[in-house]
């Protein structure tokens, strides 16, 4: 599993970092890490900082994961 590119990323699919993603998704450090392995997450690398596109957390709503 790679991390999203901001290449692969529409313009319009706003970043949110991950202490806006866990508002957003009420879930504990250690379960963004385990979706980040499975792949329910797709990060973007900034330097050293995570963003996660907004539309990650739709899809993530949408499942039913983090609610």
């Amino acid at each position: 599993m790679s991390d999203t590119t901001i290449e692969n990323l529409r313009v319009e699919d706003p970043l949110i970092t991950i202490k806006q993603f866990k508002g957003h998704v009420p879930v504990s450090d250690a379960t963004i890490w385990r979706w980040e392995k499975k792949g329910y997450i797709r990060p973007v690398r900034i330097g050293s900082r995570k963003f996660v596109p907004l539309s990650q957390v739709e899809e993530l709503k949408r499942d039913g994961r983090g609610l």
